[in-house]
């Protein structure tokens, strides 16, 4: 009888991008790694991705660190159109804005 070795399959080295205190899996790609954040929607997600001419099915782990900041300022300050902010005409202010994780 013959033994033949096997190789063990390579596994994909599982890591963590941390975006807006989210830790997002490097195996997603940006369009629903970013619904991962809380407050963000597939519809914000993908007016981020059109806003900032990202593509959606780049992986996270293509992601620089200049474009990891880019996302997190566009995300903390967006400018869209008032439909897709999550807080239209706050009770106490009267103005729209977007509400991120724990504001």
């Amino acid at each position: 009888m013959i033994e033949t070795k096997q190789e063990k399959p390579k596994q994909e080295e599982f890591r963590l991008i941390r975006i807006m205190s989210t830790d997002i899996p490097t195996n997603k790609n940006i369009y629903s790694g970013l619904t991962l954040i809380k407050g963000v929607s597939w519809s914000f997600s993908n007016a981020i991705c059109n806003k900032l001419k990202v593509s959606k099915n780049k992986k996270i782990s293509e992601l620089s660190k200049e474009g990891i900041k880019k996302i997190e300022e566009f995300i903390k300050n967006p400018a869209l159109p008032e439909f897709l902010l999550n807080r239209r005409k706050d009770i106490k202010t009267g103005k729209a804005g977007h509400v991120l994780i724990a504001d």
